[in-house]
This record gives structure tokens, C-alpha cells and sequence, in this order.
């Protein structure tokens, strides 16, 4: 910082730092209310189903579980369901292969349409200008 020698320079130097202080405050103010609005719990939800629908890892895991759920389930039921005909067991088998297939070979197809739907759900709504009557 300079010496200040006059009252003018002073008046000067009180100014700029009033300008620098009023901005300084303008912005706090908007990132304090930017945090605020983050917190929200239903900002946060939104920031965490986001983030799970644009993470690869996680949502190709969360397939790959209800797969295996599935598939454990399926397996169960087929074991103690051994006296239903022939064909229906078939019939399920080819289906669930079938299904399991798809679901593997299109894993990003299915994460994407996933995603699409949650920023269609969450999107800013933006507001329509108002008429004037």
C-alpha cells in the first residue's frame, strides 16, 4: 500500500475500499445463498441421483446386482418348482437368457436412457416470461 500525503488521496483510498468492500459483500451474500440452496434436502437428492445415473461404475454395478439377484432367485424358484411341465421351465430359461443378454450388451443404452430420465425429472423448470394484459 502507498503512503497517502493528502486528504484528497485519503478520500480517494476510502472510496475504492467502500467499492471493494460492497462487492465483496454482494458476492458473500450470493455464495452463501448458492450453499443454502445446496443443502436443501431435495437439491441434495437431486445432486445424488445425478451423480449415480453419470457414474459408469456404479450404475453397471447396480445392473450387474440386480442380475445377480435375479438370476439367484430365478434359480431358487426353478429348483423348487421342478414339478411344473417342461416347457414353461424352457420357456423361463430362454426368456431370462434372453433378457440377460440384452441387458449385458446394451448396459450403456439402459444407463443412458436412465439418465436421460432423471435430468428430465430434475431439469430447472424455466419460467415463462409473463404476459402483459
Amino acid at each position: 500500500m502507498q503512503k497517502i500525503s493528502s486528504t484528497s488521496e485519503l478520500k480517494n483510498t476510502i472510496i475504492q475500499l467502500e467499492l471493494k468492500q460492497a462487492l465483496q459483500g454482494k458476492q458473500l451474500k450470493e455464495q452463501f445463498y448458492l450453499t443454502y440452496e445446496s443443502f436443501k434436502s431435495i437439491n441434495l437428492f437431486k445432486k445424488i441421483m445425478v451423480e449415480m445415473a453419470t457414474s459408469p461404475g456404479l450404475m453397471s454395478g447396480i445392473i450387474k446386482t440386480i442380475i445377480e439377484l435375479t438370476h439367484h432367485n430365478k434359480t431358487k424358484q426353478t429348483v423348487v418348482a421342478s414339478s411344473e411341465s417342461i416347457i414353461r421351465n424352457i420357456t423361463r430359461s430362454i426368456i431370462k437368457f434372453g433378457l440377460t443378454n440384452l441387458i449385458v450388451e446394451h448396459a450403456d443404452t439402459i444407463r443412458l436412457f436412465g439418465h436421460y430420465i432423471i435430468q428430465r425429472i430434475f431439469r430447472k423448470k424455466r419460467k415463462k416470461p409473463q404476459e402483459s394484459e
